[in-house]
C-alpha cells in the first residue's frame, strides 16, 4: 500500500481504498486476485514504484560539494526519496548527503545521523552536474575524469550496442551520469 501511494499515480488513492476495503472484508490476503481491477492496479503501482527504487539504489550518482556533502540530484517517475534514504543511511553511515529529486522539488538530507525531509528546495542541480569548482570539491574533476577514462577504457568498440543501453537503462537518466556528460 505504501508503495503504490508513493508511486503519485492518477487515482491511485481510490484504488488503495477500496484494495483495503475489499482486504477487510476478505478477511485474509487477496493480492494475488489480479482480475479485480483495484487490487491488480494497486499491485502494479506498488510493483512500478519498487523497481524504480531498486534501480536508483545502484544507478544514482553523488557529486561532492565543496563542504564535503554528497549530493545526488535525479528525476524519477516516483516518489521513491523516502525508500532511498533508508538504503542510503545504511550504505552511506557516517557520510553526510542529500538526495535530491528534481522532478518534485523534494529532498532527503542525512547529517551523519538522522535523516531530514525537505519539500521545495532550490539546489543548484546543473552546477554542480556539470562539475562547477565554485559548488563542487576539489578532488570531484578528478575523480569524474578518472571515472570517464575507466568506463571508455573497459568498453569494446565491436561490441557497443546503444540499443541495448537504452533498455537497460532508459536515456532519461543519462543526464545525471558521470559517463554519459
Amino acid at each position: 500500500v505504501y508503495y503504490a501511494y508513493l508511486s503519485e499515480i492518477k487515482e491511485i488513492e481510490r484504488h488503495i481504498l477500496v484494495f483495503i476495503r475489499k482486504t477487510m472484508e476478505a478477511k485474509r490476503s487477496i493480492a494475488g486476485n489480479l482480475t479485480d481491477e483495484d487490487i491488480r492496479l494497486t499491485q502494479k503501482a506498488a510493483q512500478s514504484t519498487g523497481g524504480e527504487s531498486h534501480m536508483f539504489k545502484g544507478l544514482l550518482r553523488f557529486t561532492e560539494l565543496a563542504d564535503g556533502t554528497l549530493y545526488g540530484p535525479f528525476e524519477p517517475d516516483h516518489n521513491v526519496v523516502p525508500l532511498l534514504a533508508s538504503h542510503f543511511k545504511h550504505r552511506l553511515r557516517g557520510k553526510v548527503w542529500l538526495i535530491h529529486d528534481t522532478r518534485r522539488n523534494s529532498a532527503a538530507y542525512f547529517d551523519g545521523s538522522e535523516i531530514t525531509f525537505y519539500e521545495n528546495i532550490e539546489a543548484p542541480v546543473q552546477q554542480a552536474v556539470q562539475g562547477d569548482e565554485s559548488i563542487v570539491g576539489d578532488r570531484e574533476n578528478v575523480v569524474r575524469e578518472l571515472w570517464r577514462g575507466y568506463f571508455h577504457s573497459i568498453a569494446i568498440k565491436e561490441r557497443l550496442n546503444p540499443a541495448l543501453q537504452r533498455s537497460i537503462m532508459p536515456k532519461k537518466y543519462w543526464k545525471y551520469l558521470t559517463e554519459k556528460l
